[in-house]
C-alpha cells in the first residue's frame, strides 16, 4: 500500500501531528524507545541532517493529507529539548507552512529537566508552544541514580516554577514500582508534584522490558495494580479528573495532553520523523523499532537519505473486525463506549465474541454501563490492562508473542 493511499480518508477531517525526535544524552535502565544517545556539540551535523530530512518530510505530508484542522502536535523522542532553539525553530516553521490549521492545536514538547533553562521555555513560548512534557519518573537520589538520570528533585522544581513564571502549562510523568523506591516513596513523590502545581500528573507503572538494563528484573504486577490504586485516591482527593487509565488533569487547567485524549477517540496521528509511528484511518505503521544503538543509528541514517515515498515500513493493516476491537478497547480506555454505535458498526459473528465479553467483565465487576454505555468501574480502570485483553484478536496476540526487538 502506498503512503499517499493510506492518508487518504484522513483528508477533510481532524489530524494529529506527532514529530519524533530520537536523540537523548543517555539511555535510561528502563527504557527501550527507539533513540540513540548523543552528545548535542559533538552530533550537530547529524543532527542537523535529520532536522532538514524531517522538515522535507512535513512539506511532503502536506500533499498526503489535507486536515481541516491540525488537532494537536506533540514532540516526543527521545528528548525534543535536545534541538537547539535555532533546529526548533525551523520544526515549527515548517509546520506553519505545511499545516496553516495547527496554530490552535496546543503544541506540547516532551523536556529533559537537565536539557533545558527558562530561556529555552522563553523559546519554545516564541513558536507558540505553551505547554511542556517532562518524564520526571521519581524524586528519589537513589531510585534517579538507579534509573541512570542525570537531574536532581531541585532540577525538577526549577522548571515547574519557570514554567509558571512563563504562563506554560506542564505535565510531569511518574513511574511506581521501581527500584530502590517503596509505595510511600512514590505517593510522597506525587503528592510533592500536586503541591508544587503541576497541571497535569501521568502516573505509569515499571515496564519490565527485553533489551533494557531493568529486563531480568521481576514483574510485580500485583504491587503494581495497589499502587495505582492508592495514586488514584490521592488524585481523586485533591481535584484531579481521570482522563485516561495514566493521565489525570487538574480541574483547574486550561489544558490537557490533547493528543492522547484525540487518538482514543479515534483521531488520526501521522507520525513524523525516524521511530515515529503513524496511526492511518486503517494502517499503523513506522520504520522498523529497534534498541541497539548501532542498528537504531543505521536506521536514522538510512532516514536521512530518503524521502517518504521510498522508505520500507513496518506496520498492521486494519480489517473492519480490527477496527472494530480498537474502537472498544480506545473506547474503554477513554471513558466509554456506546453499545448501539458499536452494533452498528459491527458484524454479527464480532458482536457475539464481544456481547460474551461484556458479560464477563460485568460479572468481574470491571465493566458497569450508564443507560446505552458500558464503562469501567474503579476496579476496572486498577485493571484495565486485563480487561481491554479480552478484545484483542487472536491474530494480534500471536503477533505480539513473536515479537523481539533487536
Amino acid at each position: 500500500m502506498r503512503l499517499l493511499d493510506a492518508w487518504k480518508p484522513a483528508s477533510g477531517g481532524p489530524l494529529n501531528i506527532y514529530v519524533h525526535i530520537p536523540f537523548c544524552t543517555q539511555r535510561c535502565s528502563f527504557c527501550n524507545l527507539f533513540l540513540i544517545p548523543v552528545n548535542a556539540e559533538a552530533s550537530q551535523d547529524f543532527i542537523g541532517a535529520y532536522v532538514n530530512r524531517l522538515t522535507d518530510d512535513i512539506a511532503f505530508a502536506a500533499t498526503a493529507v489535507a486536515p481541516t484542522a491540525v488537532t494537536s502536535v506533540y514532540f516526543g523522542g527521545g528528548t525534543p529539548s535536545m534541538l537547539s532553539l535555532s533546529l526548533m525553530e525551523s520544526i515549527f516553521g515548517a509546520l506553519r507552512t505545511a499545516f496553516p490549521t495547527w496554530q490552535d492545536a496546543e503544541p506540547c514538547v516532551e523536556c529533559g529537566p537537565e536539557t533545558i533553562d527558562k530561556s529555552y521555555l522563553q523559546g519554545l513560548r516564541s513558536f507558540g508552544v505553551e505547554r511542556i512534557s517532562i518524564g520526571v519518573q521519581s524524586l528519589r537520589p537513589a531510585a534517579l541514580r538507579h534509573m541512570a538520570r542525570r537531574y536532581t528533585a531541585d532540577d525538577v522544581e526549577r522548571i515547574i516554577a519557570d514554567t509558571q513564571d512563563l504562563k506554560m502549562e506542564i505535565n510531569a510523568d511518574l513511574i511506581y514500582g521501581l527500584p530502590e523506591t517503596t509505595t510511600d516513596d512514590f505517593l510522597e513523590d506525587l503528592l510533592r508534584l500536586i503541591e508544587l502545581g503541576v497541571d497535569n500528573v501521568s502516573i505509569y507503572p515499571l515496564a519490565v522490558r527485553e533489551k533494557t538494563r531493568y529486563q531480568n528484573l521481576p514483574s510485580a504486577h500485583l504491587r503494581k495494580y495497589e499502587m495505582w490504586r492508592l495514586a488514584d485516591q490521592v488524585l481523586a482527593a485533591r481535584d484531579f479528573v481521570r482522563e485516561t487509565y495514566v493521565r489525570y488533569r487538574r480541574k483547574a487547567s486550561k489544558t490537557t495532553y490533547r493528543q492522547q485524549k484525540l487518538e482514543f477517540a479515534g483521531v488520526p496521528t501521522l507520525g513524523l520523523g525516524s521511530g515515529a509511528r503513524s496511526y492511518a484511518p486503517r494502517l499503523d505503521y513506522a520504520q522498523e523499532y529497534v534498541v541497539s544503538g548501532r542498528a537504531s543509528k543505521g536506521i536514522i541514517a538510512d532516514y536521512i537519505g530518503s524521502t517518504p515515498d521510498t522508505r520500507t515500513y513496518v506496520g498492521f493493516r486494519f480489517s473492519d473486525g480490527e477496527i472494530a476491537r480498537r474502537a472498544v478497547i480506545l473506547g474503554l480506555l477513554a471513558g466509554g463506549v456506546n453499545l448501539p454505535r458499536l452494533r452498528a458498526d459491527t458484524s454479527s459473528e464480532i458482536w457475539e465474541e464481544f456481547s460474551s465479553a461484556f458479560d464477563e467483565l460485568q460479572g468481574n465487576e470491571l465493566i458497569d454501563s450508564c443507560g446505552e454505555t458500558v464503562f469501567l468501574t474503579t476496579r476496572g480502570r486498577q485493571y484495565s490492562d486485563i480487561a481491554v485483553s479480552r478484545f484483542e484478536s487472536l491474530e494480534v496476540l500471536s503477533s505480539r508473542s513473536e515479537f523481539h526487538v533487536r
